[in-house]
């Protein structure tokens, strides 16, 4: 079982052709959800370039993962900017959604994954700035990014001493925080 996805990869094409086919794809789609009555492609754009980015970044061709998705989320942002410029009506998080994801989530999943003490840190502290400021400005994809690599650093980093919680008080925390989420998500921030 485990030769058929070597096979399968040597023979149809390559994970660094496929992950890049991703992101041009993602891009082309995302230009695309700047016609009226497409924004909504600007997700599958989000979710074809995230899949190629996290390819590229599985093979480890890059030293750090900022080197990759800062520079994705620059053209990102560029397009959600021109978007918006179209459109003022256009909510942040078809604009700004995708070029934060693209920017802050990578550099979220490598700092959990090292470990390092200061990466941990930095990330932490630009998703805190990032929620802050989305709070302030009433954006929803500041706070919707911010919050969702927080959350990820929470649990993965608190998970060991969650655990040592009686379960009713772990579940009561997070019962208490479904509301808050969908009255965030649904408030028109």
């Amino acid at each position: 079982a485990a030769a058929m996805p070597a096979m399968f990869h040597a023979t149809i094409v390559s994970e660094e052709w496929f992950a890049w086919t991703s992101i041009v794809v993602g891009v082309l789609v995302y230009v695309g959800s700047l016609q009226p009555g497409w924004l909504r492609l600007g997700y599958v754009a989000a979710v074809l370039i995230s899949l190629g980015t996290g390819l590229l970044a599985d093979q480890g061709g890059f030293a750090s993962v900022e080197g990759w998705s800062w520079p994705l989320a620059a053209v990102l942002a560029l397009v959600g900017w021109r978007h918006w410029r179209q459109d003022h009506a256009v909510r942040s998080r078809l604009s700004m959604g995708p070029a934060l994801s693209a920017a802050y989530l990578p550099s979220v999943v490598a700092a959990i994954g090292e470990g390092y003490p200061m990466r941990l840190g930095l990330v932490t502290a630009a998703g805190v700035v990032m929620l802050v400021v989305g709070l302030r400005l009433r954006l929803q994809a500041p706070v919707a990014v911010a919050a969702g690599g927080l959350v990820l650093l929470a649990i993965t980093q608190a998970g060991p001493y969650i655990a040592l919680l009686p379960g009713w008080l772990t579940l009561g925390l997070a019962g208490m925080t479904l509301p808050v989420a969908w009255a965030l998500i649904f408030s028109g921030l």
